[in-house]
């Protein structure tokens, strides 16, 4: 996808403060009963070893993004990759 110009100001401005504005950690809590669940589930099957709780996490995140693949672009100096 080329750039647009708007898209070279908000990349400009957005390494511009990287630089100059102390970087702030947000931490939030989540609600992670059902994972809880699904892993123990997994454990009871004893099939073999359960699921990590990064193991859930990855897959969500790969469904994410195959869901919304412009989060997964990456910048370049001819256009979004």
């Amino acid at each position: 996808i080329p750039h647009t110009a708007a898209r070279r100001t908000t990349a400009a401005r957005m390494v511009e403060s990287l630089r100059t504005v102390a970087p702030v950690t947000l931490i939030r809590t989540a609600d992670a009963t059902n994972l809880v669940n699904l892993r123990d589930q997994f454990q009871a099957a004893g099939d073999g070893p359960a699921p990590a709780y990064t193991d859930f996490l990855l897959k969500l995140v790969a469904a994410a993004l195959g869901r919304h693949p412009v989060m997964a672009a990456q910048w370049t100096d001819a256009g979004l990759r």
